[in-house]
């Protein structure tokens, strides 16, 4: 699995190597800037989620695939969609270990044109509808800030999640809700000449946790914690990759669960975005 993954970041390297014309770039891989596609911009983004932490027994999912597009509906509003796929160590009750998880439905608005305040900020809906039918349909909402200075790239992030109603372990009337938090700052290490893509290198810490006496069930991070770890984004032409490795330094446990150990020592996310 390894070697797999490793080919297959070296192979998208060399793609991005080999395309022409100009495109923005994603510095971070899980906390969000206010940037955004202009009107009528498209862009198609594939994302692939791995090693999420999972309590020792449970059913881990080993890796989730994201395919999906955001396209400008004006300068400031952008809408996205997004299917979810999952691989996981244990078959459901079809006798399938992988499959469609979730799509997704995501709306950022950006109230004030990019650099005429102190910091740019934006809010973003987020509707995660499951393909199983014992999860509930969730909500995401989402207020972030960014600011360049010089170089460097500083965003922030908070969430709220919330759920419809639905039969859980503790029974009729169960909700998932939970916050999460991440920060990022990224540096600019070398600008895009010729062959030659722009590279940014950063560093992204982000924590979920429960509000209610119901386990976080989220992607990358099963349960709830903290997590640290460096990314790292490459831009030339009409594509972006961006890369991140995070180490859980702090896991939350679970509610109803007396079980120690995971199955995961380290999660990550490589996105792939190209601008038509």
């Amino acid at each position: 699995m390894r070697c797999r993954r490793s080919e297959l970041f070296a192979a998208l390297a060399i793609v991005l190597l080999a395309v022409q014309a100009d495109a923005g770039v994603r510095r971070f891989d899980l906390t969000t800037d206010a940037s955004s596609n202009a009107e009528g911009e498209i862009e198609l983004e594939g994302w692939l989620d791995f090693g999420r932490p999972q309590f020792a027994g449970g059913t881990a999912t080993n890796g989730m695939a994201w395919l999906g597009a955001r396209f400008g509906l004006l300068d400031n509003l952008e809408l996205a969609g997004f299917l979810v796929f999952e691989k996981t160590d244990v078959a459901e009750p079809t006798g399938e270990k992988s499959g469609l998880m979730m799509w997704v439905t995501e709306l950022r608005w950006r109230p004030i044109e990019e650099g005429k305040w102190p910091v740019d900020f934006f809010i973003q809906a987020q509707m995660l509808h499951w393909f199983e039918a014992q999860h509930p349909l969730q909500f995401r909402f989402t207020v972030g800030v960014s600011k360049n200075v010089g170089r460097f790239l500083l965003a922030a992030n908070f969430s709220f999640w919330e759920s419809l109603e639905f039969n859980g372990v503790n029974g009729p009337g169960t909700r998932w809700e939970w916050t999460d938090l991440s920060v990022g700052v990224s540096a600019n290490l070398m600008e895009a000449d010729g062959p030659r893509p722009s590279m940014n290198l950063g560093l992204e810490a982000w924590s979920l946790n429960k509000l209610t006496n119901v386990a976080v069930h989220s992607h990358l991070l099963q349960g709830g914690g903290v997590v640290v770890g460096p990314t790292l984004s490459l831009a030339r032409g009409r594509l972006w990759l961006t890369a991140h490795l995070g180490l859980p330094v702090y896991v939350f446990t679970a509610p109803n669960a007396a079980r120690a150990g995971f199955d995961s020592t380290v999660v990550g996310r490589i996105m792939l975005g190209l601008a038509l």
